[in-house]
């Protein structure tokens, strides 16, 4: 629910700005591209994310030394799946959700580390604000540029 609020709070803004600031005539492809790139990075974010915790989860199940008699190819299901573990249940079960949350905590790691190497690259990336600027606060050179501007457009 956070992750949601927060993605609707940040992605309207961020399209607004990216689309206010292009001339009107690029506007639709600015967002397409927008777009394509939330999209593009979803889709590769939960593949590599799912990659980690996977490989985690297989390198980090181990089998109690209690559980004997177990079929080969039951204790590799469980190895393979989270969900086949648990349905075994006891110690096996144990041993799955031990590796899943290894597998959850390594993979949230590998996320939150993207995350901090985009937001570094926005921030040095992202134009500067004009705040720091003398802004020229002189009626007569508005008005002349907007004389200018009906001017140009009407010829």
């Amino acid at each position: 629910m956070p992750l949601g609020i927060g993605m609707g709070a940040a992605m309207t803004p961020a399209t607004s700005a990216i689309t206010e600031a292009l001339p009107a005539s690029q506007q639709g492809v600015g967002s397409a591209m927008n777009d394509l790139a939330r999209e593009l990075g979803g889709a590769l974010g939960i593949a590599v994310v799912g990659s980690v915790l996977s490989s985690t989860y297989h390198s980090h199940f181990a089998l109690p030394q209690t559980v004997r008699g177990l079929p080969t190819d039951l204790a590799d299901k469980a190895r393979e799946s989270v969900a086949m573990a648990t349905h075994v249940g006891g110690p096996v079960a144990d041993a799955g959700r031990a590796a899943f949350v290894d597998g959850l905590h390594a993979g949230l790691l590998v996320g939150s580390l993207a995350a901090l190497l985009a937001a570094i690259g926005v921030a040095l990336l992202l134009p500067r604000s004009n705040a720091d600027e003398e802004v020229d606060t002189d009626p007569t050179d508005a008005l002349d540029r907007d004389t200018q501007l009906v001017g140009s457009a009407a010829s």
